[in-house]
C-alpha cells in the first residue's frame, strides 16, 4: 500500500443497486475513485475518495484539437483505440 494513501469511504455503497445481468459500458461506476497529483516532477498525495466530479482545467490539451468544435473527442478514433487496446477487432 502507498504510505501516504488517504482513503475517504462513501456513506452509502451503490453496489446493491447494480444489475450484474445487464452491465453496460459507461453505465456502472465504482463507489470510489483514485487520484494523485503530479508536482515538482513527482507523484504525490495519493487519494481514494467517493465517486464525484473531476475538475478539469479549460486549457487541458485533450479538450483542444486546433479547430472550433464542441466535441471533446473523436468517437470513431476513441472506439478504434479502445478496441485495439482490449485485444478486440
Amino acid at each position: 500500500m502507498l504510505p501516504d494513501l488517504s482513503v475517504t469511504p462513501v456513506t452509502r455503497s451503490r453496489l446493491a443497486d447494480v444489475d450484474f445481468d445487464n452491465l453496460g459500458f459507461g453505465n456502472v461506476f465504482s463507489d470510489h475513485m483514485f487520484s494523485m497529483t503530479y508536482e515538482q516532477g513527482r507523484w504525490q498525495q495519493p487519494e481514494v475518495s467517493p465517486y464525484g466530479p473531476v475538475p478539469v482545467d479549460p486549457g487541458n490539451a485533450t479538450l483542444h484539437y486546433g479547430r472550433p468544435s464542441s466535441r471533446v473527442s473523436r468517437p470513431s478514433w476513441v472506439m478504434t483505440a479502445r478496441c485495439a487496446s482490449s485485444g478486440r477487432t
